[in-house]
């Protein structure tokens, strides 16, 4: 063994073993050609830089403060290992190793002494540090660089380990110990690879890994790396090539673990992950949870993992092991559609968060159970799928399903069905406002589940003709992709009620029946979320509209109807009123008066008129001739401002003049109708016009009977009459004789010549193969004949060659009603009623 002991840098004794101890001053450099096993360089100054590296083939030691020594590597005598031993002293030295792997192999031992010593490994390979080769013990000091340390390794908490370049590599394969440390271990963008087989590695209060770092195994090491205390962190950007256990410690930032981070195996030693640096992703290959470990996730937004909030990505299957879900949400505005993916795992997971803590949250955070309660312990409630979070006025659902854990948006989307709806005032159960939910609320309160129902006002009038509710309750259901609440089904609390149309009904929307003649009118509903943070406008049936209104037709089916008074009729000559008759139907029921009534100041005008309808039976009296000409009417029913109940306009009248003339005529009729131009209005001013809720009557005759004076007579001209049955033809006239005044016929008086003929009597057989034929069947006196008035009956007589004698043919008017027209008895027979004609 040859020991240098540097006194300062020109002095200094060299003891070589066996042999002598050579002291020298003013001496420097040195040069050691001496061969040995083992070299020893013991500085005693202050505080120093020294350096161990090759010149050539030799080493060469130098320091600060002590002399530049070259020196012949130590060379093995077998069976013993070379060695240099690096003795510091006092002083915060820094002792830096360069690689002297070219000219030495050997053991080299590095000790410092009680101050903060730095060992800086430049490439360079230590078998001991602050000990006997073989053990590392990093006390209070710093071992930075890049290289090897081959030995097993120990720091305590205020040792630090700084990699650089190419990498650290720390420990001993041999050993169950062989690295360990309480202090910082700073692999930066570097690499640290510990070679230790134990079961663990422990890390100690500060390891951090840059971006590119890697802190890793040996590949032949079992042992997995350690967080033992509640101070100890595992952060940075970099890459963990090994398993990691929680125990107490912290993993955080935006690390790739090609591994297993454990929190099973330390159960119950609280360990703490929480991905990102405002916000990341923590990736490992997998992940065991258990119930006293914390996964803290930082939320600012639903964008993107690692941007906008922090991730933790998993290769393989997840066991959460009721673990707790810590969340801190800063100025997150929740919007429809929302999904943060928390746990990114496309191989499932396993167990549940068992609680929520939120005392880190810069936002109010509140978890819900499934009735939309506030929890009161939410740290010890597990959260189970489906679980609602309140964050301040908005909500995320947690989901395990699919494999990752997620927090997604909790919106329901709501809509009228439809653009409008009809149905009638009486009917209860028909169509109605009808709103469309779709999503899931299970879990959300009452009061973010809430609609706002506003009527903005139309033809209709709240609490007059309709009753709605201001405030519909969504049930905290999940309604799935579309569920319907038809208004009038159901109350303001989301409950089934029974439609009524009474004005009793609790639901939310409820028609009022009247019996008030007021048109059809319609409703208008709008729909608004207020402070319902979990509801949003959407197109629920995915048409070509979203619909926040909505129109209600109600039909109203109280009815009034005019109807012309049958059977009425005029003398001729007098005056008086044709009557029509104003009724109400309510709710569509029978026509009755004072069924159903108009609104205070309505009013009702329809045109009564004659008509271009020919009378069924009688004949047509002429406007302006047998009565005065009808102009179009104009009829109202007005309801004063204060009506009796059912007023509806009794009977309404139009003048009527029968004319009085001298003409034979007979009973005449004219028709009557309503024109179908309507005018109404509804109060006023008149804003709803009630034309549909009007009835007209049918046509109805208005008969003129004549006057009583205005008479005839028909008489056969003579009493008989002679013709050869060679003579061809004979006419027999018929007489009109007018009494009472009359100077004319205002209708025709047509007689049926058969009826004329006296059955049985004559002897003459009538018939075209007989004795005789009548020329026409009838005969008739034309409108506007006048007194002794003459028409003919042909005979046409038939030249038999038979020998017979002379032949006789009656003919008789009997009276009115058999072979007269009647013309309401005002033409009878004359006094010449018979007439006989002898056929010779």
């Amino acid at each position: 063994m040859i020991t240098h002991t540097f006194a300062n840098e020109n002095d200094g004794d060299i003891e070589i073993a066996g042999g002598p101890t050579i002291t020298y001053t003013g001496l420097e450099p040195v040069t050691d050609n001496l061969s040995a096993t083992d070299r020893v360089f013991n500085f005693t100054g202050g505080t120093e830089t020294i350096t161990l590296d090759v010149s050539g083939s030799d080493l060469v030691i130098d320091s600060t403060l002590g002399e530049i020594t070259t020196f012949t590597p130590p060379s093995a005598l077998s069976p013993a290992t070379p060695s240099i031993t690096i003795n510091a002293g006092t002083g915060d030295d820094n002792i830096i190793i360069n690689n002297v792997s070219a000219n030495y192999v050997g053991n080299l031992i590095v000790n410092g002494d009680a101050d903060v010593d730095t060992y800086t490994v430049a490439g360079g390979r230590i078998t001991g540090l602050n000990g006997a080769s073989g053990t590392a013990n990093l006390n209070g000091e710093l071992l930075t660089g890049f290289g090897t340390v081959a030995a097993s390794f120990s720091g305590d908490a205020s040792s630090i380990i700084t990699a650089t370049g190419t990498g650290l590599t720390i420990g001993n394969l041999s050993d169950t110990g062989g690295f360990s440390t309480q202090g910082a271990l700073n692999v930066g963008s570097s690499s640290v690879k510990v070679l230790d087989i134990g079961t663990t590695t422990p890390l100690g209060t500060s390891t951090t890994i840059a971006s590119g770092g890697l802190l890793s195994r040996d590949a032949t090491s079992n042992a997995a790396f350690e967080l033992l205390a509640s101070a100890d962190f595992l952060s940075g950007n970099g890459t963990v090539d090994g398993d990691i256990r929680l125990g107490r410690g912290t993993v955080s930032g935006n690390l790739t673990v090609t591994g297993t981070v454990d929190g099973v195996t330390n159960s119950g030693q609280n360990g703490l992950l929480s991905p990102g640096n405002s916000p990341g992703v923590i990736t490992s290959t997998n992940l065991t949870l258990t119930g006293g470990d914390t996964l803290a996730l930082e939320v600012i937004g639903a964008g993107t993992a690692g941007t906008d909030y922090d991730q933790y990505s998993v290769t393989n299957p997840v066991t959460l092991g009721g673990a707790t879900l810590e969340l801190d949400i800063a100025s997150y505005t929740v919007a429809p559609g929302d999904v943060i993916t928390i746990i990114d795992n496309a191989d499932g997971s396993s167990g549940t968060f068992g609680g929520l803590d939120v005392t880190g949250s810069t936002e109010t955070i509140t978890l819900y159970d499934a009735t939309g309660t506030p929890v009161a312990t939410p740290e010890t409630t597990p959260l189970l799928e489906g679980a609602v979070i309140g964050v301040n006025d908005a909500f995320l659902r947690l989901s395990y399903s699919g494999g990752s854990v997620t927090l997604s948006s909790v919106f329901a989307e709501v809509e009228f069905a439809d653009e409008e709806t009809t149905s009638v005032e009486s009917v209860a159960g028909g169509p109605a406002p009808t709103i469309l939910v779709s999503g899931n609320l299970t879990g959300v309160p009452a009061s973010e589940r809430t609609l706002v129902i506003a009527s903005p006002g139309n033809t209709a009038t709240p609490t007059a003709d309709f009753n709605f509710g201001t405030n519909f309750i969504i049930p905290g259901v999940d309604h799935g992709i579309s569920a319907s609440f038809k208004l009038d089904e159901f109350d303001a609390a989301g409950l089934p009620v029974t439609p009524l149309v009474d004005g009793s009904s609790t639901a939310v929307f409820e028609l009022i029946n009247d019996t008030l003649i007021e048109g059809d009118e319609q409703a208008s509903l709008t729909l608004s979320f207020a402070s319902a943070n979990a509801l949003t406008s959407g197109n629920v049936d995915g048409d070509i509209a979203t619909r926040a209104g909505t129109f209600h037709n109600i039909d109203d089916d109280d009815e009034i109807r005019f109807t012309i008074v049958d059977n009425q009729s005029f003398a001729e000559g007098t005056s008086g009123t044709i009557d029509v008759l104003a009724e109400t139907s309510a709710d569509g029921g029978a026509f009755g008066v004072g069924n159903a009534q108009i609104l205070p100041l309505g009013f009702v005008s329809v045109i009564f008129q004659d008509s271009a309808t020919a009378p069924a039976t009688l004949p047509q009296a002429i406007s302006g001739t047998d009565y005065t000409a009808i102009p179009a009417t104009t009829l109202t029913v007005t309801s004063p401002a204060s009506p009796a109940p059912g007023f509806d306009g009794g009977t309404l009248t139009v003048p009527f003049t029968a004319a009085n003339d001298v003409l034979v005529e007979g009973d005449e009729a004219t028709v009557t109708e309503f024109n179908a131009t309507i005018a109404s209005g509804n109060g006023t001013p008149a804003l709803n016009p009630v034309n549909g809720q009007v009835v007209l009557g049918g046509t109805e005759e208005v008969v003129i009977t004549d006057a009583v004076d205005d008479t005839a007579t028909v008489e056969f001209d003579i009493a008989s009459s002679s013709v050869a049955e060679t003579g061809g033809t004979l006419e027999v006239d018929l007489k009109l004789n007018l009494t009472g005044g009359a100077t004319a016929t205002g209708q025709p008086i047509t007689i049926n010549v058969e009826d004329l003929l006296t059955t049985g009597a004559g002897t003459a057989l009538l018939g075209a193969a007989n004795d005789y034929t009548v020329d026409s069947a009838t005969v008739t006196f034309p409108a506007g004949s006048v007194d002794g008035a003459i028409v003919p009956i042909t005979l046409t007589i038939n030249n038999d060659s038979l020998v017979e004698g002379p032949e006789t043919v009656d003919f008789s008017l009997v009276g009115t009603g058999t072979n007269l027209p009647a013309l309401s008895g005002q033409v009878t027979a004359g006094s010449q009623t018979t007439h006989q004609v002898t056929i010779t």
